[in-house]
Order: structure tokens, then C-alpha cells, then sequence
């Protein structure tokens, strides 16, 4: 099982970035073997609602809401994994120098361990940061 960190969802879901082997893998993929977390729907969401405030007296709100109702349905093609009690346990665990200065993939990965997923990341970097989670990047290749 495979869990997409956000960055992964957005390069999947925006046409206008090209990632080919990502999407390659993904759609490669069965649906049942692809999951997102409630952090990725949240950072998403938190993209979209300054702007739908910003112009929520204007007609362009229209348009803002009809590309959020886009957006929800491109995500909700895939499962999402709560953050459950098992997943904030492990990230309570998580050192507190990597949680304070990366804790939305500390979730991610906390969410990720919890369930024995693998996390989908181009960040390796900093997901070879929190202790004991898998991952791997589908735009290159994999990495543990």
C-alpha cells in the first residue's frame, strides 16, 4: 500500500506540471492500493480557502468554488488515512527537532508507519529525516 504525500497529489493532479513516471505509476496502480492523508486533503484546502475568501464578494468566487468542487472529486478518488490515535502516537514519538520543522510530512509519515504504508515523496530528503518510515519517489526511481 502507498500513501501520496502532498506534494505527490498536487504534481499528480495539476496537467500543467509535467511528471510522467509519476503518473505512470500512480495510474499503474490499483485504486485500492493508492491512499492520501487527511493532512494532504488539509494542505490542499488551506491553498484554496484564502483565495475563495479573498474574492467571496466578487463573481470570481463562481469560478473559485467550481475549481474546489474540482478539486474535491480528484481527490476523493483516492482513500484517505485519518490521523488516527495509532498515527499521533508515533508522532508524539518522532524526535522533536524533525517534528517542529517538519510536521505536516511528520504526520504523513506518522500516518504512513501506523498502517505499514509506504509513503509516494519527490522530498526525500526530508522524509530520510523521521526514523523508520518507507518511501519512495515515483518521479525517479525508489529510495528507502
Amino acid at each position: 500500500m502507498y500513501l501520496l504525500d502532498t506534494d505527490s497529489v498536487s504534481n499528480f493532479l495539476d496537467h500543467r506540471r509535467q511528471v510522467p513516471l509519476l503518473r505512470q505509476h500512480i495510474l499503474a496502480e490499483p485504486v485500492d492500493h493508492l491512499w492520501i492523508s487527511i493532512v494532504t486533503v488539509e494542505e490542499v484546502l488551506r491553498g484554496f480557502l484564502p483565495e475563495i475568501h479573498r474574492v467571496r464578494n466578487s463573481p470570481r468566487v463562481i469560478q473559485q468554488y467550481e475549481l474546489l468542487e474540482s478539486v474535491l472529486r480528484d481527490l476523493f478518488r483516492f482513500n484517505i488515512a485519518q490521523h488516527d490515535a495509532a498515527a499521533h502516537a508515533i508522532f508524539q514519538s518522532l524526535p522533536g527537532a524533525v517534528r517542529q520543522r517538519h510536521p505536516r510530512d511528520c504526520r504523513i509519515a506518522a500516518i504512513a508507519r501506523a498502517r505499514n504504508y509506504t509513503v509516494i515523496t519527490a522530498n526525500t530528503a526530508d522524509f530520510a529525516r523521521i526514523p523508520d518510515v518507507r518511501h519512495e519517489d515515483w518521479t525517479r526511481g525508489a529510495s528507502e
